[in-house]
């Protein structure tokens, strides 16, 4: 019916996100993953790792394998922080929270 459309759309090039310029977003990526093989080296080490370490290192395997990562990333932190007893939730709306934003109030 519109032949054109489905062209057109197909052969549209994806937009650079708006707040990261197409070059920049390559760096960024990089600097997830040194940051990750930095954390790596401490952990063999015996070194306590970075606050952001299992983030960084679910970014860059979203990176590698083209997943969207941060909001697993976001909620398992969470997890981790309660069980290292960092965060204390105090009642379901706090676990909720929790484990949909990786923060409580």
């Amino acid at each position: 019916m519109y032949p054109r459309l489905g062209s057109e759309m197909r052969d549209q090039k994806p937009r650079p996100h708006r707040r990261h310029p197409e070059r920049i977003v390559g760096a960024l990526r990089a600097n997830t993953a040194l940051k990750t093989l930095k954390d790596a080296n401490k952990i063999v080490h015996g070194k306590k790792p970075s606050a952001r370490a299992f983030q960084n290192a679910a970014e860059t395997a979203g990176y590698v394998f083209g997943l969207p990562m941060s909001q697993p990333a976001a909620s398992a932190k969470f997890l981790w922080d309660v069980i290292d007893g960092d965060v204390h939730p105090k009642d379901l709306s706090d676990w909720w929270q929790g484990v949909l934003t990786g923060k409580i109030k």
